[in-house]
């Protein structure tokens, strides 16, 4: 019993992440009430003592942990069978052992075990920031091949820029008869452009994009040795509009395909395609969109000493070459003013930072904060 608190406390004060530590000072609150399954857990050590009786100790701590009143579950923690060592290693005591959780990892990211999620639990989907940033060059006046005519606005460089993007489950695997590899998610992203620096126009708001979109994660490996196969295979339907009336009224809807690869521990990669929904030309707001906000893009996803990377790359894969990449870093040990709130940087160039930028260049940079993990 000492043992296993005096692991969790040393689990706290390690520097090798905040979910470690956290989970190590959960632990070591509540581990009074473990003892009730304390000894319950010393008898299976001492019943199955050696290595090769590894199967038999964790079979008979998930029976012991039946009966325990403990605030967490290793079971529940550790699922699958790729995780067997995390929970054999969480019973034993040893909780220093298991790395911090990736955030990088599509495993935890998609959900791919079996686990159902509350229809309340809102999972992180895409970054979800605060931050103030600098155009090389705002788009004074946004126009369409249908849309020619558009009143310049009084622009400054200097704007605030938030997004919000989560995902929700809508179908467990567990509700499908037979199957076990499949989840249907909604996922939602807004995106604000705020000119809170301009206060002879009320301090506008520029542009907000909406972004609901329906996806089926299908789990297509567990091989978590080979990096040349996919891990998952997305299939989704997405609607981006900015809500605006003519002429800047921008929209349009999109079937994809997306392919998920987990590089290695810390790196992941996605890759998806995407066909437009045909609309009236003459009702089209945008109808070129496809040559400048692309038909597919790349996420790559990954970590540094501690440091959290994404890259979006995404391209029109025309002769007359368009594209837009946007690079996203945070460090969680580096907070604004002691407000535990991460530092974020985004750096973007290319055409689309917005829709109502779809077809317009430029370059930006912001620093602000982020709000959960991505």
């Amino acid at each position: 019993m000492l043992e296993l608190k005096v692991n969790a406390i040393r689990l706290a004060r390690t520097g090798r992440g905040r979910a470690r530590g956290a989970w190590g000072l959960l632990i070591a609150l509540f581990v009074p009430s473990l003892s009730i399954a304390a000894d319950a857990y010393l008898a299976c050590k001492r019943q199955y003592p050696g290595p090769a009786e590894e199967a038999k100790l964790l079979a008979c701590y998930e029976e012991a942990e039946k009966g325990s009143d403990a605030p967490f579950s290793c079971k529940e923690m550790y699922k699958g069978d790729e995780k067997k060592e995390l929970r054999l290693a969480c019973y034993s005591g040893k909780l220093q052992s298991p790395p911090a959780p990736k955030l990088s990892s599509l495993w935890d990211a998609w959900k791919l075990g079996e686990s159902d999620l509350s229809y309340t639990e809102l999972e992180p989907y895409r970054p979800t920031y605060l931050i103030g940033r600098w155009s090389s060059g705002p788009n004074y006046s946004p126009t369409t091949p249908t849309h020619p005519d558009y009143t310049p606005m009084n622009l400054r460089k200097g704007e605030a820029k938030f997004q919000l993007s989560y995902k929700a489950e809508l179908i467990s695997p567990k509700t499908l008869p037979g199957e076990n590899s499949l989840r249907l998610w909604f996922a939602y992203t807004q995106q604000s452009n705020w000119q809170i620096l301009d206060p002879n126009d009320s301090r506008p708001f520029r542009n907000t994009n909406y972004e609901p979109e329906f996806i089926l994660t299908y789990r297509s490996s567990t091989d978590s040795a080979s990096a040349a196969k996919p891990r998952l295979i997305n299939l989704g339907f997405v609607h981006q509009s900015n809500g605006q009336s003519d002429p800047g009224s921008r929209s349009w809807n999109r079937a994809y395909l997306q392919g998920g690869w987990q590089l290695s521990d810390n790196n992941s990669l996605l890759v998806r395609s995407w066909l437009r929904k045909s609309e009236d030309l003459q009702t089209d707001d945008n109808p070129d969109i496809k040559s400048y906000a692309g038909r597919a893009d790349m996420v790559w996803r990954g970590s540094w000493r501690g440091q959290q990377y994404s890259v979006l790359w995404r391209n029109n894969l025309e002769r007359r070459n368009k594209s837009f990449v946007e690079i996203n870093v945070y460090d969680p040990s580096v907070s604004i003013r002691n407000s535990k709130l991460p530092l974020f940087m985004q750096i973007t160039t290319g055409y689309g930072e917005s829709l109502i930028d779809y077809n317009y260049r430029q370059t930006t940079i912001g620093f602000g904060v982020t709000f959960g993990s991505w």
